[in-house]
């Protein structure tokens, strides 16, 4: 097993397509980027507009303070997400923005406002829509996310109704197509989409188009198949669905269909808040222990 240290709180992680690991740091309020080796590695935070080489990455050792930072341009990110052409989608939380970077790191734009009171995380879908969960309105928000029309609010899915609707917020529900502070949504093969419906204790499955299909997760708890305020999903190449169990400091592996296939314990995870599954690899923010650990499958 690999260990990154010297994190804040690494909260979002994503794999870009040249093959670099990018992670969120909410109390550095920045996103670090590491070369495709792991070798190198950059920040982009602060009054930056583009990437700074903070050099050569010692393994298990301190790269970066861990104390938080007063906030520069980012006010507590996230969630990042790559668009096409190489742009970048940084989703902050403590001031609710969405924003839109170039290759370099400079600003694009801004999209969201009005919109977005407690965003958590963001992701791109195969139909080009941004898939916002809004953590603090119950809702899951769609954002067009490519083209001239980029940004345009396309509705929200929430409140047990079927659809992305004109709704932005709805009060938090138990019921069928509600939720209660939703932290992400995920495309899986196919097309449905796949909620973590954090303090409901299960994942919610629709269509492309927001119908309600079912969801799983036994109940909340720590047995296996059971969940305490799953937070983060990821999808393997092989198909199979790896669930970030927050509260039971653990991750779940699912089939498309949500019957338990096996967990991930005993790894040292402290409030772990992303995960991403790869053919070969697993690598999970260790939040609380502020670090990265990465190891194979």
């Amino acid at each position: 097993m690999l260990c990154l240290t010297g994190f804040g709180r690494p909260f979002g992680l994503l794999k870009d397509s040249s093959g670099r690991l990018l992670v969120t740091d909410m109390n550095l309020h920045g996103v670090f980027r590491f070369s495709n080796n792991l070798g190198q590695i950059e920040w982009l935070g602060g009054s930056n507009d583009n990437w700074v080489s903070l050099g050569a990455v010692q393994r298990d050792q301190t790269f970066a303070q861990k104390t938080a930072v007063a906030p520069g341009r980012f006010n507590g990110p996230h969630s990042v997400c790559e668009l096409e052409s190489g742009l970048l989608a940084v989703l902050t939380y403590y001031t609710p923005r969405l924003f839109l970077l170039d290759r370099s790191g400079a600003a694009r734009s801004e999209i969201g406002r009005g919109h977005l009171k407690g965003p958590a995380t963001i992701t791109l879908d195969s139909r080009g829509r941004l898939l916002v969960a809004e953590y603090a309105s119950n809702s899951i928000l769609a954002f067009e996310g490519r083209g001239a029309a980029i940004g345009c609010f396309l509705g929200g899915l929430g409140g047990g109704r079927d659809g992305f609707l004109s709704d932005a917020s709805f009060s938090a529900d138990q019921k069928q197509g509600a939720f209660d502070r939703p932290h992400m949504c995920r495309e899986v093969p196919g097309g449905d989409l796949l909620v973590a419906d954090t303090w409901n204790h299960r994942i919610q499955r629709f269509n492309s188009d927001g119908k309600w299909l079912g969801y799983f997760g036994k109940s909340a708890g720590g047995q296996p198949g059971e969940y305490c305020g799953p937070v983060a999903i990821s999808v393997s190449p092989d198909g199979s669905v790896l669930i970030t169990d927050w509260g039971n400091n653990r991750l779940q592996w699912f089939d498309n269909i949500g019957n338990l296939l096996s967990m991930e314990e005993g790894r040292g995870l402290s409030k772990p808040y992303d995960a991403l599954a790869f053919e070969d690899q697993v690598v999970a923010a260790d939040s609380e222990n502020g670090r990265v650990l990465l190891w194979a499958r």
